[in-house]
């Protein structure tokens, strides 16, 4: 099974990833799983939050076939 880590943070952007994500979801050979600095909610850019299943300190990034890495529309967040 290829393993796919879809990372979270506060103000993600959704969109730029749901359409890869959903097609991933259709396919039996990957398991996608969220990432994040801890193991909690995240609220994105457009107000939904996603838990994100494993902290970073959880899993390495090179057990992962695919590693997705949403933008951030809010350029005063950092």
């Amino acid at each position: 099974m290829k393993k796919c880590f879809v990372m979270l943070y506060p103000g993600f952007c959704n969109f730029e990833i749901a359409a890869l994500t959903e097609i991933l979801a259709f396919e039996e050979d990957w398991q996608v799983s969220t990432v994040g600095a801890d193991a909690k909610l995240y609220a994105g850019e457009d107000g939904l939050q996603v838990m994100a299943q494993q902290a970073f300190s959880q899993v390495s990034p090179l057990d992962a076939d695919l590693l997705i890495l949403p933008g951030i529309d809010d350029h005063h967040f950092m």
